[in-house]
């Protein structure tokens, strides 16, 4: 049986990849990938269960201008050629990235082009059940209000939502900075200044911290939707910087890491956030950040 896909893609070569997780006595030979546009069939191929890539003629890019969606149908194959197993999921193909521009500044890219992110910091209460949404008509009204008021990103704040959230960022064309639920021991808040500090934490809540982050990117990873992890926000709970950073470079590679929003900088990943309320401030002459993307 199929128990899980991890679906990436590439915008620049159209491909759509899966790599599907199989159980069960009777190990099966062959994975094989239709996948439509509508009704109609527009690319096949088949492989083992590490890797199958398709490749989309002329295919249509996923953005918040246009959130081109893909459906998928996976099948595993079985020696005899029977259909031993089959699901149905989607992919939007695009690709996440950085640019230098013109002033020297880092700027993220969408499908190789230059994307400015706006959108608000989305810690999803709701009036009748807290941090539980009450429907799923009550989520998707949540994504349409903000795409309609202008904005083309939603951070949500050290919370995981349902994964129907997630299905409709991707179905109505907004991109996703999601959280790490970040907490416990914090460290002094330096924020930008040189020689931050960490917060000292049992290597027993570190490898737990860590076990979640895993699972939730495990969970998320397939929506083309969400383009940066945030392991940190502020300075709450903020420990082992450095290794979390590196950690969730080499885990995710085809999203941003921004490793702490709004907290002490360290030089790991991809973002150097500054907090500053009411009016925007930063420091653009500090050569730190040049090899960062300025928040």
């Amino acid at each position: 049986a199929i128990e899980d896909l991890d679906i990436s893609t590439d915008a620049a070569n159209g491909t759509i990849t899966i790599h599907t997780t199989t159980g069960g006595k009777d190990a099966a030979q062959t994975v094989r990938v239709v996948v439509k546009a509508g009704d109609n069939k527009v690319a096949e191929s088949r492989g083992d269960t590490k890797s199958v890539s398709v490749k989309i003629p002329d295919a249509k890019l996923w953005s918040p201008d246009s959130p081109h969606l893909y459906s998928l149908e996976i099948s595993l194959i079985a020696t005899d050629g029977s259909v031993v197993d089959q699901v149905g999921s989607y992919a939007g193909i695009r690709t996440i990235g950085k640019t230098r521009d013109a002033d020297g500044h880092l700027r993220m890219t969408l499908n190789g082009k230059p994307t400015f992110h706006l959108g608000p910091l989305d810690q999803g209460w709701w009036p009748d059940g807290l941090l539980t949404p009450p429907s799923d008509e009550a989520m998707k009204f949540d994504i349409e209000f903000l795409k309609s008021a202008g904005f083309n990103m939603i951070r949500k704040h050290i919370k995981v939502e349902p994964r129907r959230y997630y299905t409709h960022c991707d179905q109505l064309g907004v991109m996703v900075w999601q959280d790490h639920v970040s907490g416990g021991t914090n460290p002094p808040w330096t924020r930008l200044k040189p020689d931050p500090q960490d917060a000292e934490w049992p290597a027993t809540a570190h490898e737990q911290f860590m076990l979640e982050f895993d699972r939730m990117i495990d969970d998320l990873d397939s929506h083309p939707s969400i383009v940066v992890w945030t392991p940190f926000n502020e300075a709450w709970g903020q420990h082992l910087t450095t290794a979390v950073g590196e950690w969730a470079v080499k885990r995710d590679p085809s999203r941003i890491i921004n490793v702490a929003s709004g907290g002490n900088f360290w030089p790991v990943g991809d973002v150097v956030d500054h907090h500053e309320y009411p009016h925007p401030a930063f420091p653009f002459d500090d050569a730190r950040y040049t090899e960062f993307v300025k928040v």
